[in-house]
């Protein structure tokens, strides 16, 4: 039976690779957001952002209240 050599450096070089890609994607879905967001007074707009609390986790985050309104109606 052969042996499986674990590469201690691993756990770091996927981090690095794959958060990457979690950030890249994430701004890209924000960045789709922001583009197809109407805008009347900007407030819905430009409080549109992304956010990274960790590990490979990406948010992106709409702070206006009033968003629920402008996405299914009053």
């Amino acid at each position: 039976m052969k042996h499986i050599k674990v590469n201690k450096r691993f756990e770091g070089w996927f981090l690095a690779h794959v958060g990457a890609e979690v950030r890249r994607v994430t701004n890209t879905i924000r960045d789709d957001a922001i583009a197809h967001c109407p805008v009347d007074s900007g407030d819905l707009v430009t409080s549109i952002s992304s956010r990274f609390p960790g590990g490979m986790h990406g948010q992106v985050v709409v702070s206006a209240a009033h968003w629920s309104y402008v996405e299914y109606g009053t």
